[in-house]
């Protein structure tokens, strides 16, 4: 009572089925790449925005962010040719002059609320703290070998310590509450 089977490999259904989804992916995928070249052959040569490839020059400030247990900003200024003013996020701004020995803050204006302080450190170095009681931020100047100046604000995060426990317990000399044996 066995029925007749075909001797091909595809029979009835399953040859009808693998067809028409050879057929539906080959369609999918030629709508694809008209679309895509349709997408390409309609794009115009004009700049998107006022940013092109030939703006950015040895005078372009570059800003790298870190979120860590500080937050970071780093800053390299164009070469030594006055002075270059920084922005240390909401605080405030900071003017840094490169000298022919070193660099100097030219001016700190804080904003509403806000108070600053200088360190200078040396004389390639310089650092001016901004706080408003709440946060602090600390921007840091120091001048490279290249002329350039390197700026970093750093936001300290600031974690409350764990209490001190104290174990309350006078004259022991630790031997006897290791909780571990002393036949070793």
């Amino acid at each position: 009572m066995t029925s007749p089977q075909h001797t091909g490999w595809f029979s009835g259904r399953t040859r009808l089925i693998t067809v028409i989804s050879i057929i539906a992916v080959g369609i999918a995928g030629a709508t694809a790449v008209s679309a895509n070249v349709g997408i390409l052959n309609s794009s115009a040569d004009s700049s998107v925005g006022n940013v092109s490839a030939s703006d950015l020059t040895a005078d372009t400030q570059v800003v790298d962010v870190y979120l860590d247990q500080l937050t970071t900003t780093t800053v390299i200024a164009s070469p030594a040719t006055g002075v270059q003013e920084f922005a240390v996020d909401v605080a405030g701004t900071v003017a840094v002059a490169a000298t022919d020995t070193g660099i100097r803050l030219d001016s700190a204006t804080p904003a509403a609320g806000w108070t600053w302080s200088l360190a200078q450190t040396s004389s390639t170095e310089l650092m001016v703290t901004f706080t408003d009681g709440t946060r602090t931020f600390e921007f840091i100047a120091t001048l490279n070998a290249d002329g350039t100046i390197a700026a970093s604000v750093n936001e300290p995060i600031i974690t409350p310590a764990a209490p001190a426990t104290g174990g309350g317990y006078e004259g022991d000399d630790g031997d006897e509450h290791e909780g571990g044996d002393d036949d070793d």
